[in-house]
């Protein structure tokens, strides 16, 4: 699992460029290059809420997928987006379960989706930072409340600002590089789609290496219209221990 956001600009006589941020749960972060190694990029409901004492809101869920298919969490249906713990200031130690169910075949769930974003509210628009072009001087930034007359139903298009709920074309699938074939470069590209695009490519997931190799992402750019990326980073990385663990995940 990762996180990403947009971060500083490079710029160059021809190119202004956004730094695309990457950060791992490992702690680690993808910086311009640096060196990292494969077992740092490889890659979540809680009995005790408030407190193990009284635990009045039992079960608080964090994370809720159904219909996987095999071992490929990301290609499921999120229920609920993942939430990590927060137990409240002196209640001790908080108990966090995770259970796997087999499904009888595919399902229609029927619940809710939960974001991890604001409770309870419907999100219009997910939350952006502020970004304002460099040069160009303070920009202000308001927040606005109104009271509704009762519940609405809004038909305003949802924005979001996770990169979670775009469609998944690959699994995310780590480092790999062969034994003594010297640090390989990994490069995060990203492009401003023209608008919602219906992607004909076939989806492989992370547990197969079939149809990854020789792609090119200046054809993939061009069949869909995207341009030139907008935003970029990259990391380098040389064989270690879990090279192999990804091999055999993969079926090699």
């Amino acid at each position: 699992m990762l996180r990403t956001k947009f971060n500083k600009i490079l710029r160059n006589s021809a190119v202004s460029f956004l730094y695309f941020q990457v950060k791992y749960l490992s702690g680690v972060e993808v910086k311009e290059g640096n060196v990292l190694t494969p077992t740092l990029v490889k890659d979540i409901p809680n009995p005790d809420a408030p407190s193990r004492k009284e635990p009045i809101y039992r079960e608080w869920h964090h994370w809720l997928v159904g219909n996987i298919p095999g071992t490929s969490v990301a290609e499921g249906d999120l229920l609920s987006a993942y939430v990590g713990s927060g137990p409240p200031p002196g209640t001790g130690l908080h108990r966090y379960v995770f259970l796997v169910y087999k499904q009888p075949g595919k399902l229609n769930f029927n619940e809710p989706r939960l974001t991890n974003t604001v409770a309870e509210g419907d999100v219009l628009s997910a939350y952006v930072g502020s970004g304002p072009p460099p040069g160009t001087g303070l920009h202000r930034y308001l927040f606005l409340v109104y009271k509704q007359p009762g519940k609405l139903n809004f038909d305003e298009q949802r924005l979001t600002n996770t990169v979670a709920e775009g469609d998944v074309l690959s699994a995310y699938v780590g480092s790999g590089p062969p034994p003594g074939t010297g640090l390989h470069r990994y490069v995060f590209l990203v492009y401003k789609q023209p608008g919602k695009l219906n992607f004909d490519e076939q989806r492989p997931s992370n547990t197969s290496g079939a149809n990854r190799g020789k792609f090119s992402i200046s054809a993939f750019a061009k069949k869909y219209n995207l341009g030139d990326p907008i935003a970029g980073n990259f990391y380098q990385a040389q064989y270690d221990d879990y090279v192999p663990i990804l091999y055999k995940q993969l079926g090699e």
